[in-house]
């Protein structure tokens, strides 16, 4: 019996590496989005101690000057916080479409291999086949001569 040979495991194995490729892809991807989330919380996190720092300072005696820095400090924390969460957004949908291609290639790679279990069910059907055919012939032989 012949060894079973699929003659396009090239192209699956060239499939698989697409997929491992795309795992890597979507991991470095879904690492991004957790930095980006990571940044935009310490953003909001410096934003809310600020704005208890102006409360608590808001109770005793203020000075002009520093609450118009405070204030500044304030609207550049919500630039940042506005810009990190349109970085967040733009990693979210990435990840996404990253998810969508690994599901894609999946799919293409496992065609192939539902391809290549068919065609070894198939050649261990007929090696069967053949080796009942000669089992056959070698005892059909082995009567007719007796």
């Amino acid at each position: 019996m012949s060894e079973f040979r699929f003659r396009l495991q090239r192209v699956l194995d060239y499939r698989t590496s697409l997929v491992e490729a795309q795992e890597v892809e979507l991991s470095r991807c879904s690492h991004e989005l957790r930095r980006a989330l990571d940044d935009l919380g310490a953003i909001q996190l410096e934003e809310e101690m600020h704005l208890a720092a102006m409360k608590h300072a808001v109770q005793g005696l203020l000075s002009l000057d520093r609450l118009l820095a405070s204030w500044r400090y304030l609207s550049r924390l919500r630039e940042r916080e506005a810009s990190a969460g349109e970085h967040v957004e733009r990693c979210r949908q990435r990840v996404e479409d990253e998810r969508r291609k690994l599901a894609e290639r999946k799919k293409e790679e496992q065609v192939i291999a539902k391809l290549r279990e068919r065609q070894r069910e198939r050649a261990a059907l007929l090696a069967r086949r053949l080796e009942t055919n000669q089992l056959d012939d070698l005892t059909g032989t082995r009567y007719s001569r007796g």
